[in-house]
């Protein structure tokens, strides 16, 4: 018997069997990952830091925006502290919280007309791809730089606020670095011989392989376009919207176009699954929970839990994500709920990731299919 298949487009199939295979892998653990709870300290405590110096000079638009960079400074290096290599980790790290200053800064300096944000993200987004071939800390990195550049674009600010808020960047990644260095130290001591894994998280820096990414015929190199396409696609249709927080649709694209459409599929999942039920308890937290110490407390635990299970289960951590963002937001802004707009954008976003995967996979099986028949 064959089969059940959904057909949407003319290029996309759906097969309903992969599909419920996606859906039973979501909250499967990954192989070997385990839970990180000292990141979770490392980073919590960056973080407590960070909310008490947006408490005491948030007041005016220049100590706002230091408190608010330090703040990302913390939670975007975090991202970089992965992995069994201390040397390796701690360059992730360093690149990171030396190359965000100069996207936090960028991306606040832009200001209207929409058309400077969309073609911003869509070029930002299609330089970060081309990382891929350098090894996954690399990538990883640039994969950071192009979401922190589109999330200070959504912030704005103007020039006025775009230096300070670069600087609280460099302090957060600088205070990150200096809470992980001692374990990294400890590591290294105990492990001075670095394990085989290394070479293949940094291999040695080599333009042959941009050769080869930017080959016509190279999948990486559409997949890489169909993305910077997408995310500059997401961005026009949530900026000229008006939709609150735009720049979380055009995030969700870079997250999940993945080389592999199977990864990418997945990757849509985990955030539409992880970002609806992290949305909902968060909308809990903000309608009972009044009193801002009390808010506080919990954002602290929040962030504890989503950067201790951060490996082990992508859609714990979209869900823990969610939370933490959506805290964020009602610490700023009080008495404003936007659950549901950072549903819809994520909705949006994730839309057209899905859309591109299956459009690409479409292109990729075409090609081949031509290129067997010309041989």
């Amino acid at each position: 018997m064959r089969r059940a298949q959904l057909l949407i487009p003319s290029f996309a199939v759906i097969d309903l069997e992969d599909l419920m295979k996606q859906l039973s892998r979501l909250f499967g653990l990954t192989p070997g990952a385990t839970l990180n709870p000292a990141r979770g300290v490392r980073t919590t405590l960056a973080s407590f830091l960070a909310l008490l110096l947006l408490a005491d000079f948030g007041h005016t638009a220049n100590g706002r925006a230091v408190g608010l960079g330090v703040l990302l400074g913390v939670l975007f290096t975090s991202f970089c502290d992965l992995g069994q290599v201390p040397r390796a980790r701690l360059r992730a790290m360093s690149a990171l919280s030396l190359g965000g200053p100069l996207f936090v800064a960028l991306g606040r300096s832009l200001a209207s007309p929409w058309w400077q944000a969309v073609l911003g993200v869509f070029l930002v987004t299609l330089l970060s791809g081309p990382l891929r071939v350098f090894g996954p800390l690399i990538s990883l990195v640039g994969l950071l730089l192009a979401i922190l550049f589109v999330l200070s674009l959504g912030i704005g600010g103007g020039f006025g606020t775009a230096l300070p808020a670069a600087l609280g960047f460099l302090l957060g990644g600088a205070l990150v670095l200096l809470l992980t260095l001692p374990s990294s130290l400890l590591e290294h001591v105990r492990h001075p011989a670095p394990p085989p894994e290394q070479s293949a998280l940094m291999p040695p820096l080599s333009f042959v392989s941009l050769r080869v990414y930017y080959d016509r015929r190279s999948p990486l190199f559409w997949q890489g376009l169909f993305r910077a396409l997408g995310a500059g696609g997401a961005a026009a249709l949530t900026w000229t919207l008006g939709v609150a927080y735009p720049q979380w649709a055009p995030i969700i694209v870079i997250l999940c176009i993945r080389p592999d459409k199977e990864a990418s599929i997945q990757a849509v999942w985990h955030n539409f699954l992880g970002t609806v039920l992290g949305a909902l308890l968060a909308e809990l937290f903000l309608t009972r929970v009044q009193n801002p110490l009390a808010a506080l407390l919990i954002l602290v635990v929040v962030v504890f839990l989503a950067f201790t299970v951060k490996d082990v289960n992508y859609a714990f951590f979209v869900f823990f994500k969610t939370n933490l963002t959506l805290l964020f937001i009602s610490l700023a802004t009080p008495g404003v709920s936007r659950a549901r707009l950072l549903v819809f954008s994520v909705l949006v976003g994730g839309s057209i990731a899905l859309a591109l995967t299956y459009l690409s996979a479409w292109m990729a099986r075409r090609q081949g299919s031509h290129s067997t028949a010309a041989s």
